[in-house]
């Protein structure tokens, strides 16, 4: 999605996803979104989750994904201390 003509020269958390930044639009961001729930296998609600400000920077994009890795079911590492 991104590319030499669309990565900016410096990237931070608060590197923008849309203008002055990686410079997506909602089709891209949409594509970003599939691309996390299948590398990561998280489920990221497009209504409830994709907001405005949840895909504004590479930060929130983070937070993003963290949230859903957190909410998905199934057994977590401090489950498997407690053997």
């Amino acid at each position: 999605i991104a590319g030499p003509t669309r990565t900016p020269e410096h990237v931070s958390g608060d590197t923008a996803l849309g203008e002055d930044g990686f410079w997506l639009d909602s089709l891209d961001l949409f594509e970003v979104i599939l691309a996390c729930e299948a590398e990561l296998g998280v489920r990221i609600d497009a209504h409830a989750d994709a907001t405005a400000e949840s895909l504004r920077t590479v930060r929130s994009l983070a937070d993003l994904i963290s949230a859903a890795h957190r909410a998905r079911p199934g057994p977590r590492a401090a489950d498997h201390d407690q053997g």
